[in-house]
């Protein structure tokens, strides 16, 4: 790969990041009481939720400030990661050659119309889809798609009947569309979708709980974030 393709990559991730960030604990007013080749790929069914791991912890995250970023920027940018990372162990177990049944690919299981549409948006043009078991490229498109839904979400800020955090993994796992269908609530979506927001939900709790990031710290982010022209 190029130097200067590795430096589109890396400009557009790191907007992504920042964008993603805001996700964590943000409530609606309208309601603060709800919280996918070779034989060798392993092949999960369509919608089923990859195992879940043995006791081992999912893997951190390893982030340290540096002089010119404040602690506002630190947990920006770790809060974003840990939820991708969270969303990584649910779809794949971790697991960057894992194929779904209706094609999905990868750490993120991203499907390939998904992974067309977001790398022309994002990147500036359309990656092959069989770079997508590419464990940081995955993360990368994985990462600037949760911002579109981040975005999506944020244009319907006052039909939400869930906090931001569940609607984004709401939106990942059934699909902005179907989303919008069930008014922004929850509880009108399938019981495997709304097992798939309790389960992302606590490991990024977890996530966030090991580096220390408590719920004060997110609120803080999030602020900061809109406060720069974020979502």
């Amino acid at each position: 790969m190029k130097q200067g393709w590795n430096n589109k990559i890396a400009i557009a991730v790191a907007t992504t990041v920042v964008c993603v960030s805001v996700i964590a604990l943000a409530e609606s007013p309208a309601a603060r009481q709800t919280n996918t080749a070779a034989s060798a790929l392993p092949v999960r069914e369509a919608g089923a939720i990859a195992p879940a791991l043995p006791a081992a912890a999912p893997a951190r995250v390893a982030e340290k400030a540096t002089p010119s970023e404040s602690a506002s920027e630190l947990d920006q940018r770790l809060i974003a990661k840990l939820l991708v990372e969270s969303i990584v162990q649910i779809e794949s177990a971790s697991n960057p050659r894992m194929v779904g049944s209706k094609g999905e690919r990868g750490l993120m299981q991203i499907k390939a119309d998904t992974w067309s549409e977001v790398t022309r948006r994002h990147f500036g043009t359309r990656i092959a889809f069989s770079r997508a078991f590419e464990s940081q490229l995955n993360r990368d498109v994985g990462s600037a798609y949760l911002s579109d839904l981040q975005s999506f979400l944020a244009k319907h800020r006052n039909l939400w009947k869930a906090d931001e955090r569940a609607l984004l993994l709401a939106c990942y796992n059934a699909g902005p569309e179907r989303v919008r269908q069930c008014g922004f609530d929850i509880r009108r979506l399938p019981a495997s979708t709304r097992d798939y927001i309790t389960r992302g939900s606590a490991l990024h709790d977890a996530l966030l709980g090991d580096h220390n990031i408590s719920t004060h710290q997110v609120r803080l982010a999030m602020d900061a974030t809109r406060r720069s022209g974020g979502v």
